[in-house]
């Protein structure tokens, strides 16, 4: 399994991004599972806080690690 997840506000700004509003926007977080049990049950998480170049290289990290397993 893998998550990804990333800070509460970048969720907030991303869903304004998207034409929600504020209560919208915190009604679509309420109903999902907190990003932190998220990755909690996850076998792998990415963090998309950052550079799309950072979640890239994240990523790739994943795949070299299950590729591997296959092994």
């Amino acid at each position: 399994v893998v998550a990804t997840v990333c800070s509460r506000d970048r969720q907030l700004a991303r869903l304004a991004e998207r034409g929600l509003s504020p209560q919208e926007a915190e009604q679509r977080l309420a109903a999902q599972l907190p990003a932190g049990q998220k990755a909690a049950r996850a076998d792998y998480v990415i963090s998309t806080d950052g550079s799309f170049e950072e979640t890239d290289a994240q990523v790739d990290q994943i795949l070299r690690a299950l590729l591997a397993r296959q092994d």
